[in-house]
């Protein structure tokens, strides 16, 4: 499903993107939801947060990931690996693992 409420631009872009959201544990109110993903499956394999940000390990089928650097796609349950801030939800880098079939 869907969430509407995205607080920094990410778009949603296939059924299986991933939703990283933080949501004040006093009052329940959404502090920021991002969106990771691409136009094709993406399977959370990791997720840890640590000193205020948020690591995600994904397999992917997705062609189209918002990379930060020249990594591509390369194949069938390639991986990528993002950084996120913990504060806002924005992505600090994201890569291709570079391990697909």
């Amino acid at each position: 499903e869907v969430i509407s409420t995205v607080t920094n631009g990410s778009v949603y872009k296939s059924s299986s993107d991933v939703a990283i959201v933080k949501i004040n544990s006093v009052t329940g109110n959404l502090i920021f939801c991002s969106y990771y993903g691409g136009n094709d499956a993406d399977d959370v394999e990791e997720l840890k947060v640590d000193n205020g940000k948020v690591y995600v390990a994904l397999k992917t089928e997705s062609t189209d990931l918002p990379v930060t650097n020249s990594t591509t796609f390369k194949g069938a349950n390639d991986l990528s690996f993002a950084k996120f801030d913990g504060n806002t939800g924005n992505i600090i880098w994201a890569t291709y693992g570079d391990f697909g079939q």
